[in-house]
């Protein structure tokens, strides 16, 4: 029976360890993505603010994966978003 619970802890603590490593893996930034990050900046720098269409029109990308990179760097704490939704958002320089 003792073994039975050794093995059980053994296995629960690879498959524990599994997940975290999974969940917390490293973002590893690209240099496109970098370059990508930077013009962002840069427009908001210049601008003071910047919709998420001003950075669809800059980028020449679709609504979804302007949202996804604006989210990017305000999780990395870059920007952040004034007004809570809608057309009235705004994302500044933190």
């Amino acid at each position: 029976m003792s073994i039975g619970i050794i093995i059980s802890f053994i296995l629960g603590a690879i498959v524990g360890f599994g997940v975290a490593w999974v969940i917390k893996k490293p973002q590893v930034v690209t240099s496109a993505e970098q370059d990508r990050n930077q013009k962002i900046i840069a427009y908001i720098r210049q601008n003071k603010e910047a919709s998420n269409d001003d950075i669809q029109e800059l980028l020449g990308i679709a609504d979804s994966t302007a949202t996804k990179y604006l989210q990017q760097l305000e999780d990395q704490g870059a920007i952040e978003q004034i007004g809570m939704r809608g057309r009235g958002v705004m994302y500044r320089l933190k």
